[in-house]
């Protein structure tokens, strides 16, 4: 996934290794929008390739499209030649229409940096 400099991106993980409810959309919204109420983890990560020592990448968590109050912004830098940014947050669900979505972006000159990255989410209790 492509990422432009200094733009909030939304992370779209495509690519799903286990979804056994069919909570997360992986191919148009890129959202996880779980159908039971209640407190669910939320983890993420995000790597890119950024050339320079110093270079910044920051993930959010967003719930219902807006930044997620609850959380902060999480930071990573680049060490050598890839930075990682990665996050993990408890959030409530109401089980109907709450979601929630991972945004990164990053400080590299380079307009558009190549983003890999993996998003997880699981119910902790009521």
């Amino acid at each position: 996934q492509s990422v432009p400099r200094i733009t909030a991106t939304k992370l779209q993980c495509a690519t799903e290794v286990f979804d056994t409810d069919a909570y997360y959309d992986n191919v148009t919204n890129y959202r996880f929008t779980p159908l039971v109420a209640g407190k669910y983890q939320i983890n993420w990560g995000a790597t890119g390739a950024l050339t320079t020592l110093g270079d910044m990448m920051e993930s959010y968590l967003y719930k219902n499209g807006a930044l997620d109050t609850t959380s902060s912004r999480f930071y990573g830098a680049a060490s050598g030649y890839d930075g990682y940014v990665s996050g993990s947050q408890l959030v409530d669900m109401n089980g109907s229409t709450d979601y929630v979505e991972v945004f990164v972006l990053h400080t590299h000159t380079t307009s558009n940096i190549d983003f890999k990255g993996y998003f997880s989410g699981f119910r902790t209790g009521p």
